[in-house]
C-alpha cells in the first residue's frame, strides 16, 4: 500500500471577515405609524401609532455538542501541538457576532479563548445558577460586568464560571485589537465529507424542492444549481482562534468564554483597580498535552495498522496475519488441526452460537456483507469450497470459482431455504439465511415501507390477475382483445350471437369436469402456479408507477443495497476486525445483499403473483460490484470533516460514494461502485489551524518563526512571560497596515496535508 504525503495540497476555501446576523441578540422595539399625504386627504398627517417589544434570543451560557464542529488540538489529545494555536469551529456562521463586547465595539466578537497551562495554573470551574450571577451575589474584589437576565432565560439554569486571578488575566487576555482578528468565517465545499444525510441526498437523481429544503435546513448548506444540475454544496463555519502557544511537555486547558460587556476590561489601559480576580462564564472547555509524540495528520496515517499486528505489542500472534488490510478476524494462518477454522476466519467468517427450533445448540459460521474476497453474483459456495479458495490463495493460484458455484434459490420462501450445510466440515453457513431474516425484520420495523409494499403488491397483484385473464381471452377470442385493450376491457364490435358461438366452441374444453387434460389446460391458460417463472412473462410486462408507494419501496430498498439500513453489528462482527488506528478494505457480497432485499420484500406474500413481484423488485435492481473501506482512527475525532476522494480501476475520475458517513466518533465507512484503486485523504479546510513553522526556546526566551505564502518570514520574540502572542503586532508586520480577520486568517493558517493510498483490489 504505497503512501504519499503532500504538505501543500490545493484547497478550496473562502474567508469572510465579519458575518454578523441582521439582528444581534437583545431587546428591540418596533414602532408602526400610519401617515397620510396631507395634500391628498383632509386628514391629520399622523393617523395612528403602534409599538411592540421583541426579544432576539441566542445561546449565552453554554453550547451543545451539536453546535460545535471540532476543536484543535483535540480534546484529550497528545501530540506535537506547541506550534499550533488552539481554535474552535462552530457549525453556525454568525455565532461570534450575535452579541458584542460592548457598545461601540461591534467588530469585536463576544467569544474568545482563554488558554492556561499547568504552571498558571488553570482556575477551578464552578457551577452556579444564573440567579447567582447578580451583582449583589458577586464576592468583593471579583470583577463581573452588569448582568441582566433576558425574558426567555430561567434563573434556575446552571452555568459554569471561572475566577481568573487579575495578574494572570491581564497577561493572557486578548485586547480589543487582537479580539477583532481572532474570529472569522470560512466557506468550504462539502461534497467529499462523511455526512450520511448529505451523501444520501446526493444519490437522488432528481431531488424535489422538499428534499433540497430539508437537507439545506438540517445541515445549514447552500446548494447551487445551474440548469437543474447541482454544481456546488457549500457551508459556512465560524472559527474562534486563541492567542497563546501551548508549552511543550505540559497539559493545556482551553476555555471558550463570554466577553459580552467586557469592553472596558479588554482595553490595554484597564489596570484592574481594586479587583483581584475577573469572573468569566465558561461555555466550553477541553484539555490536551503537548508532547513529542506525533498528532499531526500524516503521523496519524503512518500509525494505521501498526500496533495491532506488531508482535511485541500483541504477543498472542505467532506470525503476522496474511493480508492485514482486508476485513477479517485477525488470527494468523497456522498449521495443524485448526487450519481450516483459521482459513474461514481469514475469509471473513465468525463462529456463532446457533439455536435450532428443536432446542439443540451448535456452532455455525456467519459472515457479514463486507467480505475480504471477491464473489460473483447470485452464487453460493459451501464452507468446504471456501476453504479450497483459501488453499488456492495461499498457493498463489487463482481459485476456480466457476467449478464450485451453485445457484442461489431466490426468491426464497423462508430463511431456512438459504441455510447452507457443508458435509465436509459438518457446519452450517447461516450468512444468507440471517440476511434474509434481517431484511424481513427491518421491513416490518419500517412502517412506511411495509405499508407501501403491502398496498403496492395488492395493486400489482390485481393488475397481474387482470393481465392473465386478458391473456386467456386473447387466446380464446382474439377478435375481442388486442394489445391496446386495457385491463378488463374488451371491444364488442360485433353481434352477441357471434360471441355465443365462440364461447360454445371453447366451453366444452374449459368446463369439462374432472378431466386431467382439461384441468392442466385450464391451469396453463391462467398460469397460476407456485413457480415464479410461470408468472414471469406477465409480471415483466406490467408497468410500474415511479411515484407514490413504488418510490417509497425503491428508496428503502436502496438503503438496504448500499448497507445504510444494516445494523453495525451485522457489518463488523467483532471489535478485533476493526481495531483502533486501522483501515480495512472490503468487497460487498452481492448474494448477501440479494438475500437481504428478498427478505424485505417477503412480507405480505400470499399469492403466486406476489412471489413473482418480489423477484421482479430484486431483479430490476441488479446489484453492482461494490468495494469500500472502514477507517477507525483518531483522524476522525481530530478532523471530523476530513475530505475523502476515491478512484476505481479503469477510471481517472473521482467516484462519488454510494455510502459515505460516520459510524461512530472515530469511524467512517465509504462504499463505491467498482474496485478501489486510490484513496485520497485531505485535511478539512474548516479545521486548518493557525500555526508557526518553528518555535525556538533558549536562555534568551522564546521566539517563533512563521513562513509566509510569499516566501517571506516573520521572526518574533515572545511578548510576555505567559506566552501571549501579539496578534495585532503580527498582523501589522505581515501587511504593514490595518487588516481584517479574513486576510489575517489566510496568511496564518498552516498548509493542509493530503495522504494518498494506492491499492489494487482486482486481486482476489
Amino acid at each position: 500500500m504505497p503512501e504519499k504525503v503532500e504538505n501543500n495540497a490545493p484547497v478550496i476555501i473562502g474567508f469572510i471577515n465579519r458575518l454578523a446576523p441582521p439582528l444581534k441578540a437583545g431587546k428591540y422595539q418596533i414602532s408602526v405609524e400610519s401617515v397620510f399625504g396631507k395634500d391628498k386627504l383632509p386628514l391629520p398627517e399622523t393617523y395612528g401609532t403602534a409599538q411592540k417589544l421583541i426579544q432576539v434570543g441566542g445561546k449565552r451560557f453554554g453550547f451543545d455538542a451539536t453546535d460545535i464542529d471540532s476543536v484543535y488540538p483535540p480534546a484529550n489529545g497528545v501530540g506535537e501541538y506547541d506550534t499550533a494555536v488552539p481554535h474552535i469551529v462552530f457549525h453556525r456562521k454568525g455565532i461570534p457576532w450575535e452579541r458584542s463586547t460592548s457598545d461601540g465595539h461591534d467588530a469585536c466578537p463576544w467569544l474568545g479563548l482563554l488558554i492556561f497551562d499547568q504552571n498558571d495554573p488553570a482556575p477551578k470551574i464552578q457551577e452556579m445558577k444564573l440567579a447567582d450571577l447578580d451583582k449583589s451575589s458577586i464576592p468583593d474584589g471579583v470583577y463581573f460586568p452588569d448582568f441582566e437576565l433576558e425574558p426567555v432565560e430561567d434563573p434556575d439554569t446552571s452555568c459554569q464560571i471561572i475566577d481568573v486571578p487579575l495578574a494572570l488575566f491581564q497577561e493572557i487576555k486578548p485586547n480589543l485589537d487582537d479580539l477583532s482578528l481572532l474570529a472569522h468565517s470560512r466557506v468550504v465545499e462539502m461534497e467529499h465529507k462523511a455526512i450520511g444525510e448529505l451523501n444520501a441526498f446526493l444519490q437522488i437523481s432528481n431531488p424535489s424542492k422538499e428534499d433540497k429544503d430539508k437537507v439545506s435546513r438540517s445541515l445549514r448548506l447552500e446548494l447551487t444549481y445551474k440548469e437543474e444540475k447541482l454544481i456546488s454544496v457549500q457551508k459556512t463555519y465560524s472559527v474562534i482562534m486563541g492567542n497563546r502557544l501551548p508549552k511543550p511537555g505540559m497539559e493545556t486547558i482551553v476555555h471558550l468564554v463570554s466577553f459580552e460587556n467586557y469592553g472596558d476590561v479588554m482595553d490595554e489601559k484597564w489596570d484592574g483597580g481594586h479587583y483581584h480576580a475577573v469572573r468569566v462564564i465558561s461555555l466550553r472547555n477541553w484539555r490536551f498535552s503537548s508532547e513529542n509524540k506525533g498528532g499531526s495528520f500524516h503521523q496519524f496515517f503512518r500509525k494505521l495498522n501498526t500496533d495491532f499486528f506488531d508482535l511485541e505489542k500483541n504477543p498472542k500472534l505467532e506470525i503476522k496475519t496474511e493480508s492485514p488490510l482486508l476485513l477479517h478476524y485477525p488470527f494468523p494462518t497456522q498449521p495443524g488441526r485448526l487450519k481450516k477454522s483459521f482459513q474461514l476466519l481469514q475469509l471473513g467468517f465468525i463462529p456463532m452460537e446457533h439455536r435450532f427450533r428443536q432446542g439443540l445448540k451448535s456452532v455455525s459460521w456467519f459472515r457479514s456483507p463486507l467480505t475480504p474476497c471477491l464473489l460473483p453474483e447470485l452464487k453460493v459456495m459451501p464452507l468446504g469450497d471456501y476453504m479450497k479458495v483459501a488453499d488456492e490463495r495461499t498457493s498463489g493460484e487463482q481459485p476456480k470459482l466457476e467449478e464450485m458455484l451453485k445457484g442461489m434459490p431466490l426468491p426464497a420462501s423462508s430463511a431456512d431455504a438459504l441455510l447452507i450445510y457443508d458435509p465436509e466440515t459438518g457446519y452450517y453457513d447461516v450468512s444468507y439465511a440471517s440476511a434474509w431474516q434481517l431484511g424481513q425484520l427491518l421491513a416490518l420495523k419500517n412502517k412506511s415501507f411495509s405499508k407501501a409494499l403491502y398496498f403496492w403488491k395488492n395493486k400489482m397483484g390485481i393488475n397481474a390477475r387482470k393481465a392473465l385473464e386478458r391473456r386467456v381471452l386473447r387466446e380464446a377470442i382474439p377478435v375481442l382483445v388486442n394489445d391496446k385493450t386495457t385491463f378488463g376491457e374488451a371491444s364488442l364490435d360485433f353481434q352477441y350471437d357471434e360471441i355465443e358461438k365462440l364461447i360454445d366452441a371453447t366451453s366444452s374444453e374449459i368446463l369439462e369436469p374432472a378431466d386431467t387434460q382439461s384441468a392442466e389446460s385450464l391451469q396453463d391458460r391462467f398460469q397460476i402456479t407456485d413457480e415464479p417463472e410461470a408468472n414471469e412473462e406477465v409480471i415483466n410486462n406490467l408497468s410500474f408507477d415511479e411515484t407514490g408507494d413504488f418510490r417509497i419501496i425503491r428508496d428503502y430498498l436502496n438503503t438496504l443495497r448500499n448497507t445504510r439500513a444494516i445494523p453495525y453489528n451485522y457489518l463488523v462482527l467483532h471489535p478485533d476486525m476493526l481495531p483502533p488506528e486501522s483501515i480495512r478494505l472490503f468487497y460487498i457480497d452481492p448474494n448477501w445483499i440479494s438475500a437481504l432485499v428478498d427478505g424485505a420484500c417477503s412480507i405480505g406474500d400470499f399469492m403466486p403473483q406476489e412471489k413473482a413481484l418480489k423477484g421482479k423488485l430484486n431483479k430490476d435492481q441488479k446489484q453492482d460490484q461494490y468495494t469500500g473501506f472502514l477507517l477507525r482512527s483518531g483522524i476522525i475525532k481530530t478532523w471530523p470533516g476530513v475530505e475523502v476522494k476515491v478512484k476505481v480501476s479503469g477510471s481517472d475520475e473521482y467516484k462519488r460514494p454510494i455510502r459515505f458517513e460516520r459510524l461512530a466518533e472515530d469511524q467512517i465507512i465509504c462504499i463505491v461502485t467498482g474496485l478501489i484503486s486510490n484513496i485520497e485523504f485531505k485535511q478539512p479546510p474548516e479545521g486548518l489551524h493557525f500555526g508557526m513553522s518553528e518555535v525556538n526556546y533558549d536562555n534568551k526566551g522564546v521566539e517563533f518563526i512563521k513562513n509566509l505564502r510569499d516566501g517571506g518570514q516573520i521572526i518574533k520574540p515572545k511578548p510576555n512571560a505567559r506566552g501571549r502572542l501579539d496578534i495585532a503586532g503580527i498582523a501589522k508586520e505581515v501587511f504593514g497596515k490595518e487588516v481584517n480577520s479574513a486576510d489575517f486568517a489566510f496568511s496564518m493558517i498552516q498548509n493542509p496535508h493530503t495522504v494518498r493510498l494506492e491499492l489494487n483490489m482486482e486481486k482476489k
